[in-house]
């Protein structure tokens, strides 16, 4: 998903070391700007002595939740982005009437960093006519009881459509520099600033676009004026690999590729695997190589019959993992499994 961060010209020098710092700042809870920020109804407490009174059971470990609950709010810190680049009261209250500009990030690669060892969560506020109720069912859903104590708020919000980065502390969080993707100048930002930033973020892919009025309406355009470009020292070409699946661990990410090159040799596939890192690993990676789409329902499929095992053990024809990125190892479902399930010889001893 895309977020925008609407930044005043005012803070422009400090945020300009942060961007070449590959930085975002999350403040502490208490430091948002609504008032209302956490209001919220609660029957947990009262509940829970009801039922202890009631089925003489122990309710402090449920209260003692609760608190714990309370106490997060102290020491998380908020991201808050919006999901619109356009919106014109977002360039006049948070752009510094439209002297500001406005980020681009890649939510998901914003937050790489922090799914392990730190916390994050995301979360699109919801916006209602009056505080939340937590109830005792929300207690046991992390995801839940954040929506309703940090990411909702009064209906007359509702035009920022905010998204929030819920870390488990305030302060500056790195993040990978492909997570910037593009900045949009306000009408009015200085000619100056904007050839500042072009020039000092190159060897990047950022777009840098400006906001202009549209005639006769009130609505906000942009228009591209400037590009940033990697520079890839290993070229990749498109014809022969389509990216089936990823999926983001804590430690690494996974990459389900299909694999369409005519050289299937040690050569190729090592050049081929140092390629893929420098254009898409923006965190340590695992890329699983097929020669076969058919194959796309058994890559995350638990458990597989003999036949799905074979079938993706034949066309599953390379591995390079994180740990050994310099390497790769050959059809590696094709182990002991697949020849007890009667698979064929090694295919890699017949490719050597």
């Amino acid at each position: 998903m895309k977020g925008y961060k609407y930044r005043d010209i005012e803070c422009f020098e400090r945020d300009f070391e942060t961007l070449l710092r590959n930085q975002i700042y999350a403040p502490p809870f208490i430091d948002l700007n609504d008032p209302f920020e956490g209001m919220y109804n609660e029957e947990i407490t009262h509940l829970a002595k009801v039922l202890g009174k009631t089925f003489n059971v122990d309710s402090t470990e449920v209260i003692e939740s609760l608190e714990k609950i309370k106490d997060f709010k102290n020491t998380l810190g908020i991201y808050s982005l919006s999901t619109t680049f356009s919106d014109e009261l977002m360039w006049a209250h948070y752009a510094n009437s439209h002297k500001g500009f406005c980020l681009e990030y890649e939510t998901t690669k914003l937050k790489d960093k922090y799914l392990a060892p730190e916390m994050v969560t995301e979360l699109e506020v919801d916006y209602k006519p009056e505080p939340q109720t937590l109830t005792y069912l929300d207690i046991k859903e992390k995801n839940k009881i954040l929506k309703k104590l940090f990411a909702t708020k009064s209906l007359k919000w509702s035009y920022e459509k905010e998204i929030r980065l819920i870390f488990d502390s305030f302060e500056l969080k790195d993040y990978h520099p492909s997570a910037l993707t593009g900045i949009y100048f306000g009408t009015r930002f200085p000619q100056e600033k904007k050839q500042q930033l072009i020039n000092s973020l190159t060897n990047r892919d950022i777009r840098f676009y400006e906001m202009y009025m549209e005639d006769n309406s009130y609505n906000l355009r942009r228009r591209l004026v400037h590009e940033n470009k990697r520079i890839i020292q290993k070229k990749l070409d498109p014809k022969i690999y389509e990216i089936l699946s990823t999926n983001h661990y804590p430690k690494a990410k996974n990459f389900n590729v299909f694999y369409k090159g005519k050289k299937i040799d040690n050569e190729s596939l090592n050049y081929f695997f140092d390629s893929f890192r420098e254009n898409f690993a923006t965190k340590d990676c695992n890329i699983n190589l097929f020669d076969d789409k058919s194959i796309i329902p058994l890559i995350d499929k638990y458990p597989l019959s003999k036949s799905e095992y074979i079938k993706l053990a034949d066309h599953f024809i390379a591995l390079s993992s994180f740990e050994m990125p310099n390497d790769f190892s050959w059809y590696p479902y094709q182990d002991f499994q697949y020849k007890e399930y009667g698979g064929d010889n090694w295919k890699k001893e017949e490719i050597k």
